[in-house]
């Protein structure tokens, strides 16, 4: 008994240091902000030695207690699906700010509002494309959308988000307007091309790759994102899949390598400072990307 009793603080004391050196190369290597986030994940995920060591690190209950600022991963991380996050935010018809017939989220002109920075990225695509199917995930009053259709009504536009009375009142004409979750509508709408603004971002990691996964099975071409960072410098890149928790229900996502292992080869980017008219924040980056579906999948 003596024996065991000595083997188990033993062992407590090896996790520990490993675990603390684990740890430390992660503030080295990865920062102060993201070097935690990874950590906390290996612990979930309990893959390999440093996910066992990471893991057993934060079953003592005092180091477990330090992390849950970002215990959110535990909740979210792995959810194929909307967090309640979301689901609270975005129940009413203002889609908090984002559904109002008179946009609430500040800027003037379409095109000087965070949502209208899609637009020009999009122009010269949509302009020389044949006829598609294009549909706005989280379309939310139906500005941009209908913009979208006057400028080029050659396609055939879909708008879907969880509330659009304020949309269907104010443009009924020319757009199929669906109101519902997305991810459960878009099987029998069968789009062509996707585009999005400051949506993906609130998707969890998991719900993510399920609707890339949903969009590669069902051959949709092109998606269009343009999605906002911010925090400590973060360069997107197709190596890493992981996720980062900004704050409520925004996410970091390292988008090239979620598109990539789903098939969606990056065909052009933007990235630049963005001053929002509403916010104080100083950092915030703007990530304009077009995926394109690889005509020989690698999954």
């Amino acid at each position: 008994m003596k024996f065991m009793r000595v083997w188990m603080k033993v062992s407590k004391l090896v996790v520990l240091l490993f675990g603390f050196l684990y740890f430390l190369s992660l503030l080295l290597t990865r920062g102060a902000y993201y070097g935690p986030h990874i950590f906390y994940r290996d612990a979930q995920e309990k893959l390999g030695i440093r996910g066992r060591i990471a893991n057993g690190f934060l079953t003592l209950p005092t180091l477990r207690q330090m992390f849950q600022n970002i215990a959110i991963f535990e909740r979210d991380y792995y959810s194929p699906r909307l967090s309640p996050e979301i689901i609270r935010q975005y129940s009413s018809s203002s889609l908090r700010g984002y559904g109002d017939k008179h946009y609430a989220k500040g800027g003037g002109s379409i095109h000087e509002q965070q949502r209208g920075l899609i637009l020009p990225f999009m122009a010269q695509y949509l302009g020389a494309i044949g006829q598609k199917h294009i549909v706005e995930i989280g379309t939310g009053n139906g500005d941009v959308l209908n913009y979208v259709y006057t400028t080029y009504p050659q396609h055939r536009f879909t708008g879907i988000d969880f509330n659009l009375q304020n949309a269907i009142d104010s443009y009924p004409v020319g757009i199929e307007w669906i109101e519902g979750y997305a991810l459960d509508e878009l099987t029998s709408i069968n789009p062509e091309l996707i585009f999005c603004s400051s949506t993906m971002v609130l998707f969890t990691p998991g719900e993510l790759n399920s609707y890339l996964r949903l969009l590669r099975s069902l051959r949709c071409t092109d998606i269009f994102i343009s999605e906002p960072m911010w925090g400590p410098s973060y360069r997107l890149n197709n190596q890493r899949i992981e996720s980062f928790h900004l704050e409520e229900a925004v996410w970091l996502h390292n988008f090239p390598a979620y598109f990539l292992s789903n098939n969606f080869s990056l065909v052009s980017k933007q990235i630049f400072h963005y001053t929002h008219p509403r916010s104080g924040r100083p950092d915030i980056s703007i990530f304009n990307g077009h995926f394109k579906l690889e005509s020989n999948p690698r999954i």
